[in-house]
């Protein structure tokens, strides 16, 4: 049996990627792959993919 994401999590990131068009899912550019390496870094540091403060953090260092 396979594990669906959580729905808030896909809500959150299908939102995130409506406002960010440049995004590349399949990290095929530079600017896509530093916001999945980002991603990785902030699940890392233990920040939460289902909260909107998980995305504002990936919007604020993203814009560093």
């Amino acid at each position: 049996m396979t594990e669906q994401p959580d729905p808030r999590l896909q809500k959150h990131a299908s939102d995130w990627m409506a406002r960010n068009d440049w995004y590349d899912p399949n990290g095929r550019d530079t600017d896509s792959k530093i916001a999945v390496k980002l991603d990785e870094a902030l699940v890392e540091e233990g920040w939460d993919p289902t909260t909107p403060d998980y995305w504002d953090e990936l919007d604020n260092r993203i814009t560093k």
